[in-house]
């Protein structure tokens, strides 16, 4: 799942909720663009910059789900990210805006290597 995982954002508190749940019936990787403020988790984080070649990073996962909102500054790099790699895509919009950034969770079964 790709979610905003920082304390200013407003899907964070959310997030770290369904993290959490889903980390107890699967592996889960959360990958974050951003480097400060993030909320606290049990989850193996990973920062990434989406001007890297994602696809080569994140290509050992069955499923990479992205969370994409309507703040640009929190969801820009999400929406980039999503662009190179395939996955299944969650809009949480609250404007007519539309665009995307800061986190990707990735899974994977137990014991799959990556």
């Amino acid at each position: 799942m790709v979610y905003a995982f920082t304390v200013e954002s407003g899907i964070s508190k959310y997030s770290q909720s369904v993290l959490d749940s889903l980390s107890q019936y699967c592996d889960v990787d959360l990958w974050v663009s951003q480097n400060e403020n993030l909320l606290d988790t049990r989850l193996d984080v990973y920062h990434y910059n989406c001007a890297e070649n994602m696809a080569q990073r994140l290509h050992g996962y069955d499923l990479v789900i992205y969370n994409l909102g309507d703040h640009m500054p929190f969801h820009k790099d999400i929406y980039e990210t999503s662009r190179q790699v395939k996955g299944l895509s969650l809009f949480t919009i609250t404007s007519c805006t539309i665009s995307s950034r800061v986190t990707i969770l990735s899974i994977r079964k137990a014991g799959t290597n990556i």
